[in-house]
């Protein structure tokens, strides 16, 4: 009796794991995860405000030509306004770097301006007033584009970027008006035309992709026009037509654009399987 109960146990020990090695084993969960990749063709459009602060404008020039003229320069100050337009571009992502050139073209709402500066004791044109108060009037922005490069780092669906790269714009009609106080004359006035202007750009931004190929963003971006010169072109000297008269401006346009934007990738998630 003894030994057939011995036997059972052994052959119930040895045989265990036999037993257990024929039972299915169940398989680890499948898991589905889903990581964005920006690479692709893209299209959008923005909105936001524009400021300008600190610009300058240095005019000179002979306003006859028996007298020549003195420089004085102007301090056109700060100015706001809004700004927005579309822009285009394409990504390409290698890893957590995205890699992107971006193109856009905006109207800039920055409205004209007027800055008085006065000066003691200029004679000008032989007169014995003198005409000790120069009023520039700074014509308004009318748009400003850039195409910029773009490099950023992507965690999945948010996108942190810098750029930048080219900038231009154009700026309206600019005049010059010459009176005297005592008694208040004008002397002379100057007209001159739309300038555009070539610069650079730099900024940064953080974008997200909100899914279906949508996402949003915002961003910042110092434009500098750099400077231009234009010659403003006399219509009165002492309420007649000048004659030998001309007026030089130079100056620049440096703005501070803040935006947000909403962009359509053609294209979509990329799905891996973990």
């Amino acid at each position: 009796m003894n030994r057939i109960l011995i036997a059972a146990i052994a052959t119930a020990a040895f045989g265990a794991p036999a037993l257990a090695a024929d039972l299915p084993v169940k398989a680890p969960p499948f898991v589905q995860v889903m990581t964005y990749n920006w690479t692709g063709f893209y299209i959008g459009g923005n909105v936001g405000g524009a400021w300008q602060n600190g610009s300058t404008e240095t005019p000179s020039g002979v306003f006859l030509t028996t007298f020549p003229g003195q420089a004085f320069p102007l301090a056109t100050g700060s100015r706001s306004g809004f700004t927005g337009g579309g822009q285009v571009g394409y990504n390409w992502q290698a890893g957590a770097t995205v890699f992107g050139l971006e193109a856009d073209f905006n109207y800039l709402g920055l409205g004209s301006r007027s800055v008085n500066t006065t000066f003691p004791g200029a004679t000008f044109f032989g007169s014995g007033a003198p005409p000790n108060t120069l009023t520039y009037n700074v014509g308004r922005e009318n748009f400003f584009g850039t195409v910029r490069g773009r490099i950023g780092y992507a965690w999945d669906r948010v996108l942190m970027y810098v750029t930048g790269g080219l900038a231009y714009g154009s700026s309206s009609t600019n005049s010059v008006t010459y009176t005297s106080t005592t008694p208040p004359t004008v002397y002379a006035t100057f007209q001159g035309s739309s300038s555009n202007s070539v610069g650079w750009t730099l900024g940064a931004g953080l974008e997200y992709a909100i899914g279906n190929g949508w996402s949003v963003k915002g961003e910042y971006l110092y434009v500098d026009l750099n400077s231009r010169n234009r010659t403003l072109l006399p219509t009165t000297v002492i309420g007649t037509p000048a004659t030998g008269a001309s007026f030089a401006d130079s100056g620049g346009d440096r703005l501070s654009i803040a935006r947000v934007g909403l962009n359509y990738r053609f294209g979509g998630p990329v799905v891996a399987k973990y």
